[in-house]
């Protein structure tokens, strides 16, 4: 086993890999450092196989890469582990989504809109499951309505942010 010695900060979970679960399940947990700054100087333990989402998100939170401790799945024992937990059951706080909305709309200096005026059809052309058979046609369907085509995976976190943030439907 490695032996990780003084404290460190858990934000992993068993679907990292996925951005739904990286954004809502692991991000939510940084909050526990602007309510408790003393865990501001301990590294993170995060999955050793980082995507670009996943970097571009821990730096718009202001974690530098040297803090990170990158899990290999091999067996650890540590000194001691801070585990943040969820402030909701199940895990959807709307406290935490808000935060984490706040902290990445003011880390790229995006004003949060009421209403946008985009219409987007987020395709998942990019995606190995659950894409639409018929896609091509409901693409030409949606053209009629002035539906521009989106593809989430091709952009930077950031630029989603600012599509969506600009979107009504």
């Amino acid at each position: 086993a490695k032996n990780i010695c003084g404290p460190a900060m858990l934000m992993l979970g068993p679907w990292s890999w996925v951005y739904h679960h990286w954004i809502i399940e692991d991000l939510s947990r940084l909050w526990a450092l602007d309510y408790f700054p003393e865990l501001q100087q301990y590294p993170i333990v995060v999955p050793a196989d980082l995507s670009n989402f996943q970097r571009e998100s821990l730096s718009a939170f202001g974690i530098d890469e040297n803090r990170l401790l990158c899990f290999d799945g091999s067996n650890w024992l540590f000194e001691r582990m801070y585990f943040p937990t969820f402030l909701a059951p199940g895990g959807h706080s709307g406290q935490q989504m808000s935060w984490i909305r706040n902290k990445l709309f003011s880390a790229w200096g995006i004003r949060q809109k009421k209403s946008g005026t985009r219409r987007v059809y987020v395709s998942r052309a990019d995606a190995d499951t659950r894409r639409l058979i018929n896609e091509k046609e409901v693409i030409k369907s949606l053209e009629s309505y002035n539906f521009e085509v989106v593809v989430p995976g091709e952009l930077t976190l950031k630029e989603q942010i600012e599509i969506f943030n600009e979107t009504s439907i």
